[in-house]
């Protein structure tokens, strides 16, 4: 019938419309979604630029503060050295003048016509120990006076205990380099560390580990 074939056609139309509607709609859903976490990556990117700037800026915060220390204590051993210098000079020229007056008085004695008497002794100027030179940055010394137990436990006692101090400690590389500590001290160490944490030696850890540190790489960078 001509009414039945309108209203079937009308039915499908409609249901058409519909489909593209709901089509539209997903879409449309799925564009916000797409949006909605480029958004969010683009955010997290700028967190952690931001954050990094901050921790690069903390790091270098760090290392002008250790050398600020590092030359002031260099100042003060520069004074202290200035100070006996200063006290030896000083000691130096009243022995001199000791000497001199007594000089004088043998004189006088002898155009007096009296006997001269044998000089006193005189006591030798101390010689006040010479400092040890300051020391690079990034090396601990420790007093070699002292027992090798009494060096160990000021060693220890010297080593920063704080996780900023520790990373933020300067390394003399030349030292290393020269000591060959990476290969004699520190690559036994990064396998022990290695095997504990994952159960086996993992070369590639630990040959990434080395690697970076003969980069003299910061900590950041590790």
């Amino acid at each position: 019938k001509p009414g039945k074939g309108m209203r079937d056609r009308k039915e499908r139309e409609k249901k058409r419309l519909k489909e593209e509607e709901e089509d539209e709609a997903d879409r449309s859903a799925q564009r916000k979604e797409e949006e909605k976490k480029q958004e969010e990556a683009r955010k997290k990117a700028e967190e952690e630029e931001a954050e990094a700037r901050r921790q690069e800026e903390q790091d270098r915060e760090r290392a002008k503060a250790a050398a600020q220390q590092e030359e002031q204590r260099r100042e003060e051993r520069r004074r202290e050295q200035e100070a006996r210098e200063a006290e030896r000079q000083k000691e130096e020229q009243r022995r001199r003048e000791a000497e001199r007056r007594r000089e004088e008085e043998e004189e006088r004695n002898r155009t007096m016509g009296v006997p001269t008497l044998p000089p006193p002794p005189v006591a030798p100027v101390a010689k006040l120990p010479t400092p040890p030179p300051p020391a690079p940055a990034g090396v601990i010394v420790v007093d070699p006076t002292k027992s090798k137990r009494d060096q160990m436990k000021e060693l220890i006692a010297k080593i920063p205990q704080q996780k900023d101090e520790v990373f933020g400690f300067p390394i003399d590389w030349q030292v290393v380099a020269e000591h060959s500590i990476i290969q004699n001290k520190l690559q036994p160490w990064v396998k022990k560390k290695v095997k504990e944490f994952l159960g086996e030696e993992e070369p590639t850890m630990i040959e990434y580990i080395l690697r970076k540190v003969s980069e003299c790489s910061t900590i950041n960078n590790v």
